[in-house]
């Protein structure tokens, strides 16, 4: 798939930082608030122009891939890769995406 995330971290200032880890658990509860109002959508339990919008030029394997229901004990898929956000070690502001570590 050729659906690309940056290998570089994004850079954020300290204070800029700070105030996204105060609302981790806002932005969770909108997230999943967001994620079950797309997949009503794709169900056909809410409006149609959601799931169109938001699947709007994206590859139909990555469309395919998202619809696909959750699973709690396994990954969707085994080559693809997941992204944790994690501050790293050292204080510096950036927060970077890296591939999980396999088992």
């Amino acid at each position: 798939m050729n659906w690309r995330v940056s290998p570089d971290p994004f850079p954020l200032e300290p204070d800029f930082a700070a105030e996204l880890e105060t609302l981790g658990r806002v932005l969770l509860q909108f997230y999943r608030a967001v994620n079950l109002l797309y997949r009503q959508s794709a169900a056909g339990k809410q409006p149609a122009w959601i799931a169109g919008w938001l699947d709007q030029g994206k590859p139909s394997a990555l469309v395919e891939l998202q619809r696909t229901p959750p699973s709690k004990t396994t990954s969707r898929a085994s080559s693809a890769r997941t992204f944790s956000w994690a501050k790293p070690a050292m204080a510096s502001p950036n927060w970077t995406a890296s591939p999980a570590a396999s088992a």
